[in-house]
């Protein structure tokens, strides 16, 4: 496998290199257009990479330069599928490239200037609550919404409840830390959405605390508990349970919670002496991802 792979490299190189060398190579192209987003005009003198994706594996086997017009191009290139990517401010910008000799790959790589002051928003909160004996096990899903022109690249902080523990990251983080009762990173997020999803347990029976301090405001939360286990916060409304995988989850939804402390507990808890490890979250990170997909699908359907 890893001989196929450099046996294509070598094959690229070569194609590349006949393409420079000569008026008319053969095989196909790639070119097309780097803009800046944030300002809507070409960026000249943008270094461009191309990378090959092989069934073993992507490898990079090109480099050029945007000319003055943000216009750059590839020749004499090997059909299949490629990544042509631009790096600026630090964030890797990238676009797919389908080569065919017969038909000329043209992309647009639109890149943005990058801020830690560019202001991001919660579109969507879920938080999915599996209650077992001595303690419950969640999982969470943020949906961090950058509606500006310009790519967030800066430190984020994330509460937990107090008490949480076993935290685990599941999506979206780059190098995330605990630290003093919160998740710490520093994330990328380009102009749209991007989710963040970790997991963790917090003890106790009857009634468990997962209240914590929003740093922004959310403008959706849904939440779902194991029955018979339910939600409790004054600003929940119940909906209509969910069933997966033959277990029952209630429901509860929210709509424009402020920043700030966000009262909310998880009651019917049962009760147990010892709390053993809880079991890694994966199950119930998938519950959460198909209760959120059914949620704004039926928000939608309205």
């Amino acid at each position: 496998m890893r001989r196929s792979l450099l046996v294509a490299v070598a094959l690229l190189a070569a194609g590349l290199a006949v393409g420079s060398a000569s008026g008319a190579p053969a095989g196909g192209t790639a070119s097309g257009l780097v803009r800046n987003g944030t300002t809507g005009q070409p960026v000249p003198d943008a270094e461009v990479a191309l990378v090959f994706i092989a069934p073993e594996g992507a490898v990079q086997v090109g480099r050029a330069r945007s000319d003055a017009r943000g216009r750059f191009a590839f020749s004499g290139l090997p059909d299949g599928r490629y990544l042509v990517q631009v790096v600026r401010d630090g964030v890797t910008y990238a676009a797919h490239a389908l080569v065919s000799s017969g038909a000329p790959a043209e992309v647009v790589i639109q890149v943005h200037d990058a801020s830690d002051r560019v202001p991001l928003r919660v579109s969507l909160l879920g938080i999915a609550v599996e209650a077992r004996a001595g303690y419950v096990r969640v999982s969470e899903a943020v949906h961090l919404q950058n509606a500006g022109s310009q790519t967030f690249l800066g430190g984020v902080v994330l509460p937990l409840p107090v008490g949480a523990r076993y935290v685990a990251f599941h999506q979206g983080l780059h190098q995330p830390r605990v630290e003093a009762g919160a998740i710490v990173d520093r994330l990328i997020v380009r102009p749209g959405t991007h989710q963040i999803a970790y997991g963790y347990s917090v003890a106790g029976s009857g009634e468990v605390d997962l209240g914590r301090r929003l740093p922004l405001p959310v403008e959706r939360l849904e939440l779902f508990t194991t029955d018979p286990a339910q939600a409790r916060s004054p600003r929940l409304q119940h909906a209509t349970p969910v069933t997966s995988e033959g277990q029952t989850y209630t429901r509860a939804t929210a709509r424009a919670v402020p920043a700030g402390d966000l009262v909310l507990a998880v009651t019917g808890v049962p009760a147990v002496r010892l709390w053993p490890a809880p079991a890694a979250a994966a199950l119930l990170a998938g519950l959460l991802a198909l209760g959120l997909a059914w949620a704004t699908l039926r928000e939608g359907s309205r």
